[in-house]
């Protein structure tokens, strides 16, 4: 009897220290329970943290290119910043990458890969997007005629045109009559202004100092030797020149010359011309004067850029192909047709036109599209402007202002290096 006594209280003794072990167990297990979820949404909130921290890094190297035009020098390929602290173990980095050529200065049309670093205790999340550059016309494009001097209309000159005609000075037109709008950032000064007149307006930009280099680059050079001298001067005369056709050398297949006119005068008359010409150091004038059809293979380069003054002088009379000018010369343009004897083409440039310097517009001058002029521009006579926006939607090279950068739609992508 005592025996089972003994056996019965072991029994329970054993039983109630199994139970008390198992409870235990099941509370160390569930704080490591707790502990593991605690860790868990830990780990949740930094992950979730980190990506909220590399997004605010790519917003945050967004606003350092938009107010840094120099970035492209300022910061180079890599690492742009060292981790910023937000707070605790918060961070953010910013990176930049030209995935080209690994060289952020060498090219404004590269694209840019921006890269936020997040962290957020443990968790690290990079966050990328790409931005391409968008090259925004100059708005000295917006008009007919555009002067960064002044305009002036002299005696009883007729100006007629079917856009703004515009000045960074003051328009004088005295006695003249004025067929347009026109706005000056100064004045407005004269009796007959058949459009609307709008002073004060913030100067338009004009080409930037590098606006030649594409053009001499990618052209062929006429050595302003092989043209023939007259009057005092070189003369392009009873010519025609296109992108498979130079009577003074090489062609080029974009139909792209210039010239080096080592001081000399250069008269350009009685042409046919589907080219871009741009004539530099012609330093006692340039003068396009009498029956000139001017144009470029796709009207979308300038027809004429010049460094020094210009004279416009041209007539309206059409040019004709007769005596020793064949104006269907083979070759002059792609798919251009030949021309009989007694076929005409309007005298007019049609195309852009830029001088850095003085312009004078008269006698019976027509421009279908654009004219900007570096200094001023004197009008006599009757002048014609016609203008062409697509130089404004599809600007040249040389005739864009800083580049712009714009992020690609859908290249927001975690960056797994």
């Amino acid at each position: 009897m005592m025996l089972r006594q003994i056996r019965r209280s072991a029994v329970m003794y054993i039983t109630l220290l199994a139970s008390s072990t198992l409870v235990a167990v099941i509370g160390l297990s569930a704080l490591s329970a707790v502990r593991i979820e605690r860790r868990a949404a830990e780990d949740g909130y930094d992950a979730v943290q980190a990506r909220l921290n590399a997004r605010a890094g790519v917003e945050l190297a967004i606003l350092w290119v938009d107010n840094n035009p120099n970035w492209r020098t300022t910061y180079t390929n890599g690492a742009w910043s060292a981790d910023l602290n937000f707070g605790g173990s918060k961070t953010v980095g910013v990176e930049g990458y030209d995935l080209s050529d690994a060289d952020l200065s060498d090219s404004p049309s590269d694209p840019l890969v921006l890269v936020g670093v997040g962290k957020s205790g443990n968790a690290v999340h990079k966050t990328a997007v790409t931005l391409n550059p968008l090259f925004p016309p100059i708005s000295a494009l917006t008009s007919a005629l555009h002067a960064d001097g002044g305009i002036v209309i002299l005696g009883t000159a007729t100006v007629n045109s079917d856009h703004v005609v515009s000045s960074n000075g003051n328009v004088t037109a005295v006695l003249a009559t004025v067929n347009a709008d026109v706005s000056a950032a100064g004045g407005i000064f004269g009796i007959t202004y058949n459009g609307s007149n709008q002073i004060g307006i913030t100067a338009l930009e004009m080409p930037p100092s590098d606006a030649f280099d594409y053009y001499t680059t990618n052209g062929t050079e006429i050595p302003v030797t092989s043209l023939p001298f007259s009057g005092g001067g070189y003369r392009i005369e009873n010519v025609a020149i296109g992108p498979a056709s130079n009577p003074y050398g090489a062609a080029n297949a974009m139909g792209i010359y210039y010239m080096n006119c080592k001081g000399a005068r250069l008269t350009i008359t009685n042409a046919r011309i589907i080219s871009t010409l741009v004539i530099l150091n012609a330093a006692s004038g340039l003068t396009v004067e009498g029956s000139v059809s001017w144009t470029t293979p796709n009207n979308t380069l300038p027809a004429l850029m010049t460094d020094v003054d210009l004279t416009l002088n041209m007539s309206s009379a059409a040019l004709a192909n007769a005596g020793t000018l064949d104006l269907g010369m083979a070759g002059v343009s792609i798919g251009d047709p030949m021309f009989e004897d007694g076929a005409t083409l309007e005298s007019a440039i049609r195309g852009l036109v830029y001088t850095t310097g003085m312009a004078s517009i008269g006698n019976d001058t027509t421009i279908n599209g654009v004219m900007i002029v570096g200094l001023t521009a004197t009008l006599d006579g009757l002048s014609t402007f016609n203008f062409d926006r697509s130089f404004y939607d599809d600007p040249p090279p040389g005739f864009t202002s800083t580049p712009v950068m714009e992020v690609v739609p859908g290249s927001w992508r975690r960056w797994v290096e």
